[in-house]
């Protein structure tokens, strides 16, 4: 909200990939979901977004383990654009969500 964006959460991984039907501007999703992880609903959902004909909406990563170099290959193969660990640093956050947001709006 400190960033005037509109926001709206899944309680796990199945409901994200439900809600990712709607034209969202930026998905911001948790490593570890209860049912499905991370990587799996990012896959599911690029696989949606192609299937539907939607342009692929940035996808950050959340997680609380620093990203490694197994991480980052599950990263790229899984269609996520950033990476982000907890605890979130709002400054961090912000940036991040800029940078990926900037080509959308010009």
């Amino acid at each position: 909200t400190k960033m005037a964006c509109e926001i709206s959460c899944a309680v796990n991984g199945n409901q994200a990939i439900e809600k990712c039907l709607n034209q969202y501007d930026l998905i911001l999703i948790d490593c570890g979901l209860p049912d499905i992880d991370g990587f799996e609903v990012s896959k599911k959902i690029r696989q949606m977004e192609k299937f539907n004909q939607i342009s692929p909406r940035p996808i950050v990563m959340v997680s609380a383990y620093p990203l490694d170099k197994n991480l980052k290959e599950e990263c790229v193969l899984a269609g996520i654009n950033h990476f982000i660990t907890k605890p979130i640093i709002y400054e961090d956050l912000k940036r991040i969500v800029v940078n990926l947001m900037l080509p959308l709006t010009k």
